[in-house]
């Protein structure tokens, strides 16, 4: 009979929510509520504009120093650079006649 008791709750919720008084705490609870809400909104509102008058104009950004010394990877490597030359092999001397080949 489980259906009985679902009517049963389904009509007691009913005459709940027609009761006067109970209307009457709902509506006091749901106004108290909204005022606290635009009370909040308003103070929000408040803080917002408090950061906004408060905050600095950003700065332009500074032009890059030069380094005064070069970086430890480049120390000697452009100054001390030798010129590429063609790779040749170390052949020993040729131990044979001139006349062999």
């Amino acid at each position: 009979m489980s259906w009985a008791s679902d009517i049963r709750q389904t009509l007691d919720m009913l005459a709940l929510v027609m009761d006067p008084v109970w209307q009457a705490e709902f509506t006091r609870q749901i106004a108290e509520l909204q005022r606290g809400i635009a009370e909040l909104a308003e103070a929000h509102q408040a803080q917002m504009a408090e950061r906004k008058r408060k905050l600095p104009k950003p700065k332009p950004p500074k032009a890059p120093k030069r380094p005064s010394s070069p970086d430890a990877d480049t120390v000697g490597t452009v100054k001390n650079m030798r010129p590429r030359r063609p790779f040749v092999h170390s052949v020993p001397p040729a131990s044979l006649p001139g006349g062999h080949r």
